[in-house]
């Protein structure tokens, strides 16, 4: 066993997660402002940069893998975000019903299967850096992070099913609280970087 000194990306994945703190509580604002989509991007770069670091100072491919599952699944969550953003403009000009209909669906389908499966693998990053860096914080946050995110998801996909309702589920509390939570959570992973060990035993 040799120790290293691994305090460098644990500040670099902490400065990485605050970058990210805006997007954890309002995903929209990066298609509305270009700073924030700047801003996150590198944020992502940083805490990228430390996964990828974590993965190879540990001997452990399946922090980083299971980090780029969840990355690329979020890329396909976008795609089916962009798809129906796209088909719901698109269903005012001279479109047959049934493809419209069809289109909506399928990315329904995408969106909630996407980012059900992208926080499974989220979970799992950080249920992989628990093991190393054996800080509580790691599992409480994994833990948190999928439970709430997959029930907004839920509470925002009854939103979708139920639109055309004067009713608007975004003001309902439980959505703000779950979005609160996460939020939280989030916070919570910034300060388990902080908070985990600089020197780390790992084998030769």
């Amino acid at each position: 066993m040799k120790t290293v000194d691994i305090g460098r990306y644990n500040t670099m994945a902490a400065f990485g997660a605050i970058i990210l703190l805006p997007a954890s509580l309002d995903p929209t604002q990066l298609s509305r402002n270009q700073f924030s989509l700047l801003a996150s991007f590198i944020g992502f770069i940083l805490f990228s940069v430390a996964m990828y670091k974590y993965s190879k100072i540990f001997q452990n491919s399946h922090i980083m893998k299971n980090y780029l599952i969840a990355v690329g699944l979020s890329f396909v969550y976008g795609f089916f975000s962009a798809l129906l953003l796209a088909t719901v403009i698109a269903s005012g000009y001279n479109t047959p019903e049934n493809l419209i209909n069809l289109i909506i669906n399928i990315s329904f389908i995408g969106i909630y299967i996407s980012s059900i499966a992208a926080l499974f693998f989220i979970k799992n990053t950080l249920l992989e850096l628990y093991k190393h860096l054996k800080h509580k914080l790691f599992k409480i946050t994994a833990w948190i992070y999928f439970g709430a995110g997959v029930t907004l998801i839920n509470l925002l996909g009854i939103q979708m099913i139920f639109s055309h309702s004067n009713s608007d589920i975004k003001e309902d509390p439980l959505v703000t609280l779950t979005t609160l939570v996460i939020f939280i959570a989030s916070i919570l992973l910034v300060i388990a970087f902080f908070k985990a060990p600089s020197l780390v035993e790992v084998p030769e």
